[in-house]
C-alpha cells in the first residue's frame, strides 16, 4: 500500500497535486505513530500484568488476556484501515472501546497500583505499579 502511494505521489506531483499527496501522507504518518502508541501501551498493560499475575496467581488472569486480544485485535484492524487508507473512525471506536476496557480491568483488579487483596502469592518479584494514560491522552504521545 505504501508503495502504490509513493507511485501515485510521483504521479500527483508531475500534474501539480502536491499539496494532496502532503495531506495524505500526513494522515497516513499519523495514523501509523498512533497505533504505534497504542501498541506500545498495550505492550505495557501485557507486561504489567504478567508481572502481577507470576506474583498473585488468579482466574482473572484469563480475562486479562482476554481483554488484551481483544485491544490487539482492534489495534490491528484500525492499523489496516489506516493502511488502506480509510476511514478510521468505526475502526477508532473500536479500539478506544476496547483499550478502555482493558484499563477499567486492570484497575479494578488491582493490576495498575500492583495492590492485591487475598488470595495466594508466590516468591516471583514484587510487581510495581504503572499506569495506562486514559485514550484521551494517547493522540499527543
Amino acid at each position: 500500500m505504501k508503495r502504490l502511494l509513493l507511485i501515485l505521489a510521483l504521479l500527483l506531483s508531475t500534474i501539480g497535486c502536491g499539496t494532496f499527496l502532503t495531506d495524505a501522507m500526513a494522515a497516513l504518518n499519523e495514523g501509523t505513530r498512533y497505533a504505534s502508541t497504542v501498541g506500545h501501551w498495550l505492550n505495557v498493560a501485557e507486561t504489567g500484568a504478567r508481572v502481577f499475575f507470576a506474583r498473585h496467581p488468579s482466574p482473572n488472569e484469563a480475562k486479562v488476556t482476554a481483554a488484551l486480544h481483544t485491544a490487539r485485535t482492534a489495534l490491528a484492524a484500525y492499523d489496516a484501515v489506516v493502511e488502506a487508507g480509510g476511514d478510521v473512525k468505526a475502526a477508532e471506536a473500536a479500539l478506544r472501546e476496547a483499550y478502555g476496557a482493558l484499563r477499567e480491568l486492570l484497575s479494578e483488579l488491582g493490576v495498575l497500583d500492583a495492590s492485591a487483596t487475598g488470595g495466594p502469592e508466590t516468591e516471583a518479584p514484587r510487581p510495581e505499579p504503572f499506569e495506562l494514560p486514559p485514550w484521551d491522552a494517547l493522540r499527543g504521545s
